[in-house]
Parts: structure tokens; sequence; C-alpha cells
């Protein structure tokens, strides 16, 4: 499941990511965004909460992160369906 109930608990003490780290959280995420806006809606929330964590991101940050990614891994084998006609705005 792309939302787990931890997700929006934000744990103050945990550490920073290192500039680098950070610039690779940032990175992915965007990614993510555009995966989600484009095929993946079933993680938008997910997301979208990862995007506010986007100028300070640390440890925990980057778990949420690495689960999200492991969650598409895991779909990966099913087939993806695109509907056509017009996009609601």
């Amino acid at each position: 499941m792309p939302v787990a109930g931890h997700l929006f608990t934000i744990n103050e003490s945990c550490e920073k990511l290192s500039e680098k780290k950070a610039q690779e959280f940032h990175h992915v995420v965007a990614k993510l965004l555009y995966l989600c806006r484009h095929t993946h809606q079933d993680i938008q929330m997910a997301v979208t909460f990862l995007c506010t964590r986007g100028k300070n991101p640390d440890t925990d940050d980057y778990k949420k992160l690495s689960c999200m990614i492991q969650y598409l891994r895991g779909m990966q084998d099913l087939t993806l369906m695109i509907e056509h006609g017009e996009h609601p705005r």
C-alpha cells in the first residue's frame, strides 16, 4: 500500500540528510511527482507529502521514499491501463 499510517508522522529528532543525499531525495521525489500525475495516481497522497519534506529531509523521510520505491517495484509486472479522452481539469 503506498500510504501507511506513519507517513504523516514527523520525527523532529531524526538526523537531517547530507546535502548530496538531500539532492537525491529531491530528484527522486520530483520523478515520482511526474509519475503520479501521469500514471500512478494511487501514490499521489504519499508523493504530495514527500514534496513538503523536500526543503529539509531527514533519514525518516528517506525511509518513506524507499518504501514508496519498493511499492512501485512490486507493481512493475502489472499492466498499465491508459484511458483515452478528455482529461478533467
